[in-house]
């Protein structure tokens, strides 16, 4: 490996950053985001309607790659919610 692909092999790392799927707004469907929700966490129904009807925001998938936080935030806004992906803190 040259120093050329050394620097750019250090970029690649550094660029990494883990997100957070947020949820803000159930929005007018609030049991079809808690399928959404069981779907994505694997947490049961009852822990999946106490975190979208509690109070908000709720976190529901936190360090996860960028790609698949819009993937997964698309799939809880097509269920109507409102969510918001946030770089990990």
């Amino acid at each position: 490996m040259d120093e050329s692909e050394g620097i750019r092999y250090a970029v690649l790392l550094c660029d990494h950053t883990d997100h957070d799927v947020l949820l803000l707004d159930p929005g007018p469907a609030p049991f079809e985001v808690v399928k959404v929700h069981r779907a994505l966490t694997g947490v049961g129904i009852l822990a999946a309607r106490q975190a979208v009807t509690g109070p908000l925001p709720v976190p529901v998938l936190t360090g996860i790659e960028e790609r698949a936080a819009h993937r997964h935030a698309a799939r809880l806004r097509a269920a109507g919610a409102t969510v918001e992906v946030r770089p990990h803190a």
